[in-house]
């Protein structure tokens, strides 16, 4: 999150993180749903997060949403937006959230 959002943010959108396959597909094949307090927000995605059942690809293309209504669905003038970012497993990544 910007610096000048952390310092005023309060609790209560939900942060959506999804991943999916470097090779093109749009389908996400693993996501991760938070409910931050603070920012910056640390996050792994893991096996348990498949969204298949399969293991996770070793590279990957993450997005993620802060969404004011919690539904990821829908897009309002206050969401926030970043991505897509290309990730490798075990490797850390930062990713900034924006305006639409």
């Amino acid at each position: 999150l910007p610096a000048d959002l952390a310092a005023g943010f309060k609790a209560g959108p939900t942060l959506f993180v999804s991943a999916r396959s470097s090779a093109g597909d749009v389908r996400p094949v693993a996501a991760v749903k938070l409910l931050p307090e603070t920012f910056p927000v640390a996050f792994r995605i893991t096996g348990p997060d498949s969204m298949t059942g399969e293991a996770l690809p070793a590279e990957a293309d993450l997005l993620i949403g802060l969404d004011g209504d919690g539904d990821i669905s829908t897009r309002g003038e206050q969401d926030l937006s970043a991505g897509p970012v290309r990730a490798r497993a075990g490797e850390p990544v930062s990713l900034l959230l924006k305006g639409q």
